[in-house]
């Protein structure tokens, strides 16, 4: 993983996010992709305890339409292709950890409620136990009006700005410039899907990933991947 920082990790505890442990959200019948929505979509926070004695919080997981990004507190960022079954979950993907530690991920777990829990198994022999419970800040309505402002990433030097359509453009201090759109995935879900590319002197690169806005104070948080590598990054209003 790429860029993280104390920053980063202060900019996600402060963020607030309270899981509510309570329903279940109806299951929206909006599309993205291929992929149909479900009534797993949306924010979650949790716990991971490892075969190798370490534990730790997941700060925030953003899971919409079979995929699911989630940030932990060690700075380990996961992106699964996830398949739910009635209540049985099945998970494939990767990890990106603030060592450069990398590779597959898979697993399966259970959906009951407000919980997931998973079982899942790393490319290093890591073995991790997955508890995810949905946050409040899950169901607040997704708008492009909401959104529409000026935003300063916390964890790097670049400034962007989204309209009033969901189209994004920014710029950082390397001189790279940055274009593409947040699009709204499901009304009714505060995970909006990334669509970025950054444009630097010897260099073009394609992110995608989820947005998310926390509604207390308007700023966002974003994870994303390219090909190769997954980020984590916090925007702030201003």
């Amino acid at each position: 993983m790429k860029g993280f920082t104390r920053i980063l990790l202060v900019g996600f505890m402060a963020l607030g996010l309270a899981a509510c442990g309570g329903s279940d959200d109806a299951n929206s019948s909006a599309r993205y992709g291929t992929t149909a929505a479900s009534s797993a979509d949306g924010i979650y926070q949790g716990d991971w305890k490892a075969s190798d004695g370490n534990f730790g919080k997941i700060l925030v997981a953003q899971m919409s339409h079979g995929k699911l990004y989630a940030f932990s507190m060690d700075g380990t960022i996961m992106k699964l292709n996830v398949v739910l079954t009635g209540s049985a979950v099945t998970a494939t993907g990767r990890f990106d950890t603030p060592s450069d530690t990398k590779g597959t991920v898979y697993g399966d777990g259970t959906l009951k409620g407000a919980n997931i829990t998973m079982s899942l198994v790393r490319a290093d022999g890591i073995h991790n136990e997955v508890t995810l419970t949905r946050a409040r800040d899950s169901g607040d309505k997704s708008s492009f009006d909401l959104m529409t402002g000026e935003y300063r990433n916390a964890n790097r030097p670049a400034d962007y700005k989204l309209n009033a359509k969901g189209a994004l453009s920014g710029s950082d201090a390397e001189g790279c410039t940055y274009s593409g759109d947040i699009d709204i995935i499901d009304p009714s879900i505060n995970i909006y899907a990334l669509n970025l590319n950054k444009n630097c002197s010897e260099s073009n690169t394609q992110y995608e990933g989820f947005v998310s806005r926390v509604k207390s104070n308007g700023s966002l948080f974003v994870l994303y991947s390219d090909a190769e590598d997954l980020f984590v990054d916090v925007l702030t209003r201003y």
